[in-house]
């Protein structure tokens, strides 16, 4: 791991004690009890702080998956294809809120985000902004800069094109390209554009990280990769082929581990889109039966794509 990275991730890494927030974190706890090492915030309410009519997006790290159900059908389906999400409704004073956590291992999240890793499921959420909820203890800190050191090391390398060998680095076309290509392996719905608005919302951060690997004695992000151009394109098609194949199996997953997940679902398409859903109730209780003709009208549509 880079130490320069490691150092101004570790600098950047905020924590927060936003009394909603909180109430967010003692639900959660109060859940999986002794298992959570860590609970991070990221996504959009992240970067707005506006939590009114919005979806609050939290990772929980836990020890393992044994320790934090009661269910050992959970933990399996959990290891076999995390993350496991969640629905969780708050009330802070008389206001409701309402957001998802998404449980992952420790050991599994180290994995899923290190260069071993094909797929850019995990290495691209965690090598975006984040903020600490709750830490177990001060190992904790210091492995949540590890995952998002791992995952911006990985992030990096595969996205890496050949015209990296410029002399002069583009800070934003680095970053904005290696968006665009984790967006397409997935089913993400998306406004064009989302990858630039990503960059522009985390401008600090991103030419942050690549001044510090830049100005660092280790060049190996920046090299020209010893891949053909060919052989790039191609890993990346066969990232979207699996993406899509992970992509709908966690859609329908989230409908049995995540109440209310078809509802969700819906609403994040059409905040996204503007492609509004009728969620009906046997479209609610039998998804994977009724949610097929949806699913592939969006696709033709390329609403999502």
């Amino acid at each position: 791991m880079n130490n320069d990275l490691a150092d101004y991730l570790s600098n950047y890494l905020t924590a927060s004690s936003d009394p909603i927030l909180k109430a967010f974190v003692d639900d959660i706890n109060a859940q999986l009890a002794d298992s959570v090492i860590a609970i991070i915030f990221y996504g959009s309410c992240l970067r707005s702080q506006k939590y009114d009519d919005a979806m609050l997006d939290f990772y929980v790290i836990v020890d393992e998956y044994k320790n934090c159900y009661s269910s050992r059908l959970e933990a399996i389906v959990n290891s076999i294809l995390p993350p496991n999400v969640y629905f969780l409704p708050t009330n802070v004073g008389d206001k409701k809120y309402i957001s998802k956590y998404a449980v992952v291992s420790y050991q599994q999240l180290v994995s899923k985000v290190s260069k071993k890793s094909f797929h850019p499921y995990f290495w691209a959420r965690f090598c975006q902004p984040i903020s600490t909820l709750y830490l177990k203890n001060d190992q904790a800190r210091k492995d949540i800069v590890n995952i998002q050191a791992l995952a911006v090391e990985t992030f990096l390398l595969a996205t890496r094109a050949n015209s990296y060998q410029n002399a002069s680095y583009d800070h934003q076309s680095i970053w904005v390209k290696g968006f665009e290509l984790t967006y397409a392996a997935e089913l993400r719905a998306e406004s064009k554009g989302r990858a630039k608005q990503i960059f522009e919302n985390n401008k600090e951060f991103y030419s942050g990280i690549t001044q510090a690997l830049q100005s660092s004695t280790d060049q190996s992000l920046f090299i020209e990769s010893s891949k053909s151009h060919r052989l790039f394109v191609l890993s990346w098609r066969m990232r979207n082929i699996l993406g899509r194949c992970l992509s709908i199996s966690r859609l329908f997953k989230a409908s049995f581990t995540f109440k209310n997940g078809v509802d969700y679902i819906a609403w994040k398409i059409e905040r996204h889109t503007g492609e509004k859903i009728a969620v009906s109730p046997r479209l609610r209780r039998f998804p994977w039966i009724f949610a097929w003709p949806i699913l592939f009208k969006l696709l033709s549509k390329r609403t999502i794509k």
